[in-house]
């Protein structure tokens, strides 16, 4: 199970993720996604945010949910029709951290050391990759897992992925507790 084994220090988000990875020569060549990365991070923690700042008394509060409620079923349907017309890959079992990621690859994997190209789908209402620049900093064939450490990534998308992360990791340890 990928949940105990996070690669990297700090908090770690274990999720399943459509996940595209390509060897490329030069990780700088990625430089140009970063508009487009900061965009994806903004757009993706603003629709994981469960707002409830207003407070219970107050009048508004239930249009207020019901427009919130009316808005999610529309992302969630324009997000399924994209994802059918788009090529989005199947989700894989992946753990990201802030400093990299570590996935279950069901098939080939690439070398140790070699500099990679990651297409990742925070969200699957917004079917709009996150484009990231890593190594590969180990593989285990046994266990079929990949560690990318991220290279180059903005320092506004790195704080953005930080705080998804922390907060799906703060979710998942809430869910977990309720369990219980």
């Amino acid at each position: 199970m990928l949940e105990s084994s996070a690669p990297f220090a700090g908090p770690a988000w274990t999720v399943r993720l459509p996940l595209i990875c390509r060897t490329i020569e030069d990780v700088a060549t990625l430089n140009t996604h970063r508009v487009q990365n900061a965009e994806v991070i903004r757009n993706c923690a603003s629709l994981g945010d469960a707002r409830n700042d207003s407070r219970e008394d107050d009048p508004q509060r239930e249009d207020i949910l019901r427009l919130e409620s009316k808005l999610n079923a529309l992302f969630d349907m324009v997000g399924l029709l994209l994802e059918q017309t788009l090529s989005i890959p199947d989700p894989v079992e992946c753990v990201i951290q802030r400093d990299g990621i570590r996935w279950r690859a069901p098939k080939e994997f690439p070398v140790v050391n070699s500099n990679v190209h990651l297409s990742l789908y925070l969200n699957k209402r917004y079917p709009r990759p996150l484009e990231i620049g890593g190594r590969i900093e180990k593989i285990n064939e046994q266990e079929q897992l990949v560690t990318v450490r991220f290279l180059e990534l903005d320092e506004v998308v790195a704080d953005g992925l930080e705080k998804i992360i922390f907060r799906e990791h703060r979710r998942a340890v809430a869910n977990r507790r309720r369990r219980l």
